[in-house]
């Protein structure tokens, strides 16, 4: 069960990160700033969504 639920939320932050990699891309070519920002909040947002089982494990030492 805890597997399935980890892989669960992997799959959102993979999604998260590649929509982030869109949006640099697009204020890339439009040279929006403000997308730009919120395109890299996105990756990191994802990037931290997607290790989630790694952070808690090196939190939690188990």
């Amino acid at each position: 069960m805890s597997d399935f639920i980890f892989s669960l939320i992997r799959a959102v932050g993979l999604i998260l990160l590649g929509y982030g990699i869109l949006q640099v891309g697009l204020s890339l070519q439009s040279h929006d700033r403000s997308q730009r920002s919120n395109g890299m909040l996105t990756i990191a947002g994802g990037i931290v969504i997607t290790f989630t089982r790694e952070i808690l494990t090196l939190i939690t030492g188990a």
